[in-house]
């Protein structure tokens, strides 16, 4: 769902890059890297958060473009449940976008993903972001048009860190966006293999009644 309104020259470059040089991408996002702050050695002290993650920009604050060699960045460590990080970007009264680090702790996962771009002031087109995880591998584009609606990571995230990278954005102003992550716990082995055998001895009543 979303806008039907067209994508900035920004967001088709970016989707340019995936769908005509596949080659060059691959060069170019294996080049980056989630700073290692934030590598998946730090999982399990993740682990004891203790609530969904609401993070505010204006009020809990500002998010930086680039984390390379920011020490002060926040990073936000998702629980089960409901996470939203909500920002604004735009070229009011500067030049601002944002970027964020994510990790998903040892035993949960993120079941779905959506963002909602919205026009605060002038005319903002798009906002572009891509997913990398904890060493820095490509995972996916997360592209909006503004007013509009994208929904991501229908593959799942599992445990790991992961970079929420802007790239750019369409057009002057400002926008309001807000990132909403479903995260639920991982089923153990052993509750699946109780699943398992709960529904083998559903189809063996089944088929007893019917004989």
């Amino acid at each position: 769902m979303g806008s039907s309104r067209k994508l900035s020259r920004s967001a088709y470059a970016v989707l340019g890059i995936i769908i005509m040089k596949p080659l060059f991408a691959a060069s170019v996002l294996g080049s980056l890297c989630v700073p290692a702050t934030v590598a998946v050695t730090s999982l399990s002290a993740a682990s004891a958060v203790a609530a969904p993650v609401h993070y505010f920009e204006q009020v809990s604050g500002d998010l930086p473009q680039d984390y390379a060699g920011n020490t002060d960045a926040p990073v936000l460590t998702l629980d089960v449940g409901l996470n939203t990080i909500n920002g604004t970007f735009g070229t009011t009264p500067s030049y601002d976008f944002d970027s964020f680090v994510f990790i998903v702790p040892a035993g949960l996962t993120v079941l779905s993903g959506q963002l909602v771009v919205t026009d605060a002031t002038g005319d903002i087109e798009d906002g572009s972001w891509m997913v990398l995880d904890g060493i820095g591998v490509f995972q996916e584009f997360v592209i909006a048009t503004s007013p509009g609606v994208t929904d991501f990571a229908a593959n799942t995230l599992p445990a790991d860190s992961y970079l929420m990278s802007g790239l750019d954005f369409g057009g002057d102003g400002t926008a309001n966006y807000t990132f909403s992550l479903t995260v639920a716990a991982v089923p153990e082995p052993a509750s699946l293999g109780l699943f398992a055998l709960a529904g083998a001895a559903l189809l063996r009543r089944r088929a007893t009644r019917r004989a």
